[in-house]
């Protein structure tokens, strides 16, 4: 049992550590532009990298939606023929792995 005490607290841990990182980021992102974009402290550097979202024209807009209706017709026939492969013994199992899978318990924290 202390195991899995030890397992939720650290997923809680992470799970707030995650939310304040991305509370931090915009802050962080002010402080290196007004720094230039880089900053060196003791064991790190931080820097800044743009990433560009783009706009485009009717014409591609319309070829990605073509490619993605046929990807998505493409997936559930290879989707589809493994179930059937599966279910019909010709599909054999190249490995298991187990995770473990964590629920709150009802009216408790995670």
């Amino acid at each position: 049992m202390k195991i899995l005490e030890e397992y939720k607290s650290t997923k809680q841990a992470i799970d707030i550590l995650t939310a304040e990182l991305a509370e931090m980021k915009p802050k962080v992102v002010k402080f290196l532009e007004k720094a230039d974009g880089k900053v060196d402290i003791p064991d790190a550097s931080f820097s800044l990298r743009s990433m560009k979202i783009y706009e485009f024209s009717e014409i591609v807009n319309t070829m990605k939606k073509a490619f993605d209706e046929q990807k998505k017709k493409a997936s559930v026939s290879i989707k589809e023929q493994e179930k059937e492969e599966i279910q019909s013994g010709t599909a054999t199992i190249k490995s298991e792995t187990f995770i473990p899978v964590m629920k709150a318990a009802k009216g408790g924290d995670n």
